[in-house]
């Protein structure tokens, strides 16, 4: 139990006591600050045995016939990754450095050896020197089976786990194996990417030069993922201010690096006399070096001025200690009325708690729900896209049974074969527009990305447009040699669209032109303009609205051809708008960022 505050009327005897406290605590308070202040004047702690070896000092004992081994060895050749920061690099001075170098500069001095380092162009070149036998030792790497066959391995230098990087829209990774068409990038020639390749054969592996270049083909859209060391990850994303990543997910047990020195198969004495100097090397030594390069650390000096205040403040405190003893009552008091509104709002929070609990309980029933319901719906579309078509399939070919045994000559049979071909057209279009939606909203299509002809793209709508047409449009193509980089179905869907619209709200045997050049800006704008009665001001900030439709048409449609063109212009990185013509009608532009 908690010893109670003095009583409000407290007797002189007790009001001593509290004054011998508050002077007691003072003291001890002013040579605690001195002991401090003394011991960081003499150069910092003292919490370690003068028996224990500093660091610095540490020396392993070797025997004459290693030294001998050592001696005859030769120069110890290092070839490092020149570019693997922050584990391995070679400043501007051509100095090695890194956690590497700091771990191996440990490693010398303990053995009392030295190391002599060469510079590799890169990585590649660096196992290409290693396999010729043209250097001794390659200084950090993960043992695989592959370099086994020239190399024999010391023990870990550093132990670390592989972390997942994606967007920061990507969801959360859980297991890798399940993804499908996603792309991973990894440096060239690493043991990553052999094991990647071999795990995970549903993931499409792409590689490039350097660690800096796998982050910024993430952050670019240009992968999916890359699969990297958490301490180059976190030092690289913070370095290059690539915020637009994340980690999203660690890699299974078995990927955590256990990188090693590598040395010549021939030379396994080397290996074991490295091995006695890292089995030296403490966890806290290693802890020092990675946060030496990854965490920035602020040291101030430390303040001599107390020092030569700390007369002057006893004498305060001595004084103030006579006052504390009248004012611990009212504290007590105020402390007393703090708990108890602490204990209400302790209860309050914990009633919130079980609120909120229950909140989230519900919220994820609500979102199986809604996964089911989801999953219904795109089952049900796809029930009734088929047997829609069998039907219309069978309607169509009756039509054309018809026609072709003369059955529909005539101006009556000619109105009865249009409306036939538009009623059948109408159904049509709306089974696929609703399975589009169907596809793109349940995120089942990815951009393909490719090199794309826009003027191609124009001639070939335009053609079909004008081979289906029934109403006499003059259908123009007027196009400038232009190349995007975009997905060719979702492109084509999003200009017939358009064309469409313009089929059907143009007058009889008015123009249609579809027009591609070079804006200001130097985006591709692809502009369909038509002669019909245009979109009222009022109207055009709803058009691209799912199922949207203007008042008082009489136009058919089902407000979804829009809707699409927006969303797939968005997923290009474009935009689109409209505007009226000055001779009436109006213009569609479409803007898409060029290919580079």
């Amino acid at each position: 139990m908690k010893p109670q505050p003095p009583a409000p009327h407290s007797s002189p005897r007790r009001l001593h006591g509290w004054r011998r406290v508050a002077i007691v605590a003072t003291v001890t308070l002013a040579a605690a600050v001195a002991a401090y202040a003394l011991q960081a004047q003499r150069g910092g702690s003292s919490a370690e045995s003068p028996a224990t070896p500093a660091t610095s000092t540490l020396r392993i004992a070797l025997s004459a016939e290693e030294r001998r081994y050592l001696e005859g060895l030769g120069p110890l050749t290092v070839a490092p990754d020149p570019d693997w920061l922050p584990f391995e690099y070679f400043d501007e001075h051509g100095n090695f450095s890194g956690i590497t170098a700091d771990l191996l500069d440990l490693i010398a001095a303990r053995l009392d050896i030295r190391f002599s380092y060469v510079v590799p162009r890169d990585w590649e070149e660096a196992l290409a020197m290693s396999r010729a036998g043209e250097v001794l030792i390659l200084p950090f790497l993960n043992q695989t089976p592959e370099r086994e066959q020239w190399l024999v391995f010391t023990d870990a230098l550093l132990i670390e786990p592989n972390v997942f990087i994606t967007r920061e829209e990507h969801p959360y990774i859980t297991a890798a194996a399940q993804l499908s068409e996603r792309s991973i990038v990894l440096p060239t020639g690493t043991s990553m990417e052999e094991r990647v390749r071999r795990d995970f054969p549903n993931l499409r592996v792409l590689t490039v030069p350097t660690e800096n270049e796998v982050f910024h083909a993430v952050s670019r859209r240009e992968a999916d993922m890359t699969l990297r060391s958490l301490t180059v990850a976190a030092y690289t994303i913070r370095k290059e201010g690539l915020f637009t990543l994340k980690i999203a997910g660690q890699a299974p047990a078995d990927y955590t690096n256990h990188l090693r020195m590598g040395v010549l198969h021939g030379e396994p004495m080397l290996r074991d006399i490295l091995d006695k100097a890292i089995a030296s090397i403490s966890a806290r030594e290693r802890e020092e070096i990675i946060n030496r390069h990854v965490n920035i650390r602020i040291v101030q000096p430390v303040d001599y001025g107390p020092l030569l205040r700390i007369a002057g403040v006893l004498l305060l405190l001595t004084a103030l200690s006579y006052y504390w003893s009248y004012r611990l009552r009212r504290i007590n008091t105020v402390l007393s009325e703090s708990q108890s509104r602490l204990q209400a709002e302790i209860a309050e929070r914990t009633r919130l708690a079980h609120d909120l609990e229950l909140t989230s309980e519900r919220l994820l029933q609500a979102l199986q729900e809604e996964k089911k319901a989801n999953v219904a719906q795109h089952q049900f579309l796809r029930m009734i896209g088929h047997e829609f078509r069998t039907p219309l399939s069978v309607v169509q070919s009756t039509m054309d049974l018809l026609e072709l045994a003369g059955k529909l000559d005539g101006e009556d049979g000619q109105r009865i074969r249009e409306r036939h071909q538009e009623a059948v057209g109408r159904i049509a279009g709306l089974i696929d527009n609703a399975l589009r939606l169907d596809r793109f909203e349940g995120a089942k299509w990815r951009a393909n990305a490719e090199p794309l002809d826009i003027a191609a793209l124009l001639e070939k709508v335009a053609d079909y447009a004008r081979r289906t047409d029934t109403r006499g449009h003059h259908i123009e193509v007027w196009a400038e040699p232009a190349v995007v980089h975009g997905d060719r179905e979702l492109l084509d869907i999003c200009v017939h669209n358009l064309v469409d619209n313009a089929l059907k709200y143009s007058p009889p045997g008015s123009p249609i032109t579809l027009h591609a050049e070079r804006s200001a800006a130097g985006n591709v704008a692809v502009r369909v303009c038509d002669r019909g009665p245009g979109i009222p001001a009022a109207d055009r900030p709803w058009i691209f609205s799912k199922y949207y439709r203007r008042e008082g048409q009489e136009v058919a449609g089902y407000g979804l051809g829009l809707y699409l063109v927006d969303h797939i212009v968005r997923l290009h990185g474009g935009t689109v708008d409209v505007a009226e013509r000055a001779d009436g009608g109006c213009c569609f532009t479409v803007s898409l960022p060029p290919a580079r």
